[in-house]
């Protein structure tokens, strides 16, 4: 049975439901924080203010966290309460998120109650230790935004300390859904971003603290994220599938996003990634989307991915002039070369973290996640749309793998003849028949899918290190130098381009051997009669 936050419920009592909790976080900076507790729209109302220590428990494996749970207590008067909850702000079903409640007499972690909660089976309670601590300030409002919605928006400062002393400030709100529909909830957030940037929150606090706790002490940074699988079924319908591919896909980039505002490559990189993903859902759900909702989302795809662009790019490039360095690794000039390539870095870093913290980067998060959870596709759609939008999603995937698998035999054509621009452009339609092999393959036979996607996989990482390449001798002619080091500059790029020629001689034979191995295989959408 569920034991509510305020109710009474014998000790130990095993749990067999969860409560259902709407919420979602926005980190908000501090200043800000107090800005929008004074807004006209708060007046009047009694805040409920509480103060809270919760400390969250894990084995030495992170068994727990392997599983997107997080475990923790806190002290309430003389006993103890135990929750469970997902890592994940946003599951594949949206943001209604489950969350488990024990009470406990004493503040210590006791699974048992917990014991038919899927994923707890393996995890052996002896091993539970502490990783974190987050400490909050809380004080929460009741907003009844309409006769049907009523919400609780709560703001929320304090810090997460890790086991080594080391501690994050956390300055953020929560708006939770009590009742009514997501319409309500995200027609406020909208209402206090014009009174300061939001930012929308993929994790919970306690992913946050995962994450802070993974840094090596000592150190700065963000731990980075990949794409994740996407499970769908073969008879859901086209929308439903529409949803949890968007939702993986803005959870990716928001997962990364801080790591890449703190300069940090792999972070720009996986954002850029998200992108490239979301807009190949936007183009293999088109026939479902009204098509000024479907520009105005690729619009602000472009333009971000446009502002991570140089800095990936100039990243890119210094990768391989470091790779041309394990050869040459006394070459003076080539060092000189790598300092004049920092220097590009730190200025696209610069305009990147511009567009990162802008609030058009947080109104394109929230709008996202808004046009996601209401369906607003629906509100515009044509009948011809909503039938697409209730049809199977089975039927369309065996169409759209069937029309990116016929460019890539199109492009594929006298793979020996290509120069750079059609090898670029045989390397997109290459990575949009990955990413949509990777969308719909979880309704398809497992083992047929991995084979294909294999050679898929092996295929687009040779594409991609010949446009890296290609890339780079690029900003090689157009490197800005500095005066006085142009001759010894020029020729430290010159040996980068000569590597990269070299390169590419070695790896375009190989290349035409996998696609030739791409087009023997079976495609895995061809079923067996």
């Amino acid at each position: 049975m569920f034991i509510p936050m305020d109710g009474e419920a014998p000790e130990n009592t095993a749990v067999s439901a969860a409560e259902m909790r709407y919420a979602i976080g926005f980190s908000v900076a501090p200043e800000d924080l107090a800005r929008l507790k004074a807004l006209p729209l708060l007046a009047g109302l009694n805040p409920a203010k509480s103060a809270e220590t919760r400390t969250y428990y894990d084995t030495p494996k992170r068994d727990l966290g392997q599983v997107g749970l997080g475990l923790s207590i806190r002290k309430d008067g003389l006993r103890a309460i135990e929750t469970l909850e997902p890592l994940d702000a946003m599951g594949a079903g949206g943001f209604e998120q489950p969350v488990w409640r024990v009470k406990l007499p004493r503040p210590a972690p006791d699974l048992a109650p917990l014991e038919d909660v899927d994923g707890l089976k393996d995890v052996s309670q002896d091993k539970l230790k502490p990783v974190f601590t987050c400490r909050l300030n809380r004080s929460r409002v009741a907003l009844q935004r309409d006769e049907n919605a009523s919400i609780g928006l709560s703001f929320d400062s304090g810090f997460i300390r890790a086991r080594d002393g080391r501690k994050l400030a956390v300055s953020e709100i929560e708006i939770e859904l009590e009742s009514g529909g997501p319409q309500a909830l995200f027609d406020l957030a909208r209402t206090l971003n014009e009174s300061a940037s939001l930012r929308l929150q993929m994790g919970s606090k306690a992913a946050r603290g995962y994450a802070f706790a993974a840094v090596t002490p000592g150190k700065h940074g963000w731990v980075t994220e990949r794409f994740g699988s996407i499970e769908l079924d073969r008879d859901m319908s086209a929308e439903d599938a529409l949803a949890i591919v968007l939702r993986c896909s803005l959870r990716h980039m928001l997962a990364n996003d801080r790591a890449a505002l703190a300069g940090h490559a792999e972070g720009v990189h996986q954002m850029r990634v998200a992108l490239r993903r979301l807009r190949v859902a936007f183009t293999l759900f088109k026939g479902l989307i009204p098509e000024e909702q479907r520009a105005w989302a690729v619009g602000e795809i472009k333009w971000l991915a446009a502002a991570l662009g140089p800095g990936r790019n100039w990243d890119v490039f210094s990768e391989i002039v470091a790779r041309v360095r394990k050869t040459f690794h006394e070459d003076v000039d080539l060092a000189d070369l790598a300092k004049s390539i920092a220097a590009q870095q730190r200025g696209a870093y610069r305009g990147l973290r511009t567009a990162l913290a802008s609030r058009r980067y947080g109104e394109f998060a929230l709008n996202l996640a808004a046009w996601i959870e209401t369906r607003a596709w629906r509100r515009q759609s044509p009948f011809e749309t909503s039938v697409l939008q209730v049809s199977p999603v089975g039927s369309l995937a065996d169409s759209l793998l069937e029309k990116r698998y016929r460019a890539v035999r199109k492009r594929a054509r006298k793979f020996d003849q290509l120069d750079a621009e059609g090898r670029h452009t045989l390397r997109i339609v290459v990575k949009k028949m990955r990413y949509a092999a990777d969308v719909f393959e979880s309704i398809y036979a497992k083992k047929r899918v991995r084979r294909y996607v294999e050679r898929l996989e092996d295929l687009q990482d040779d594409l991609g290190l010949l446009n890296d390449i290609a890339t780079a001798e690029t900003l090689a002619r157009d490197l800005p130098l500095p005066k006085g080091k142009e001759e010894a500059l020029s020729r430290a790029a010159a040996l980068v381009t000569g590597w990269c020629g070299h390169t590419v001689t070695v790896r375009v034979p190989k290349l035409g051997k996998r696609l030739k191995r791409l087009r023997q295989a079976e495609p895995f959408w061809h079923r067996p009669a």
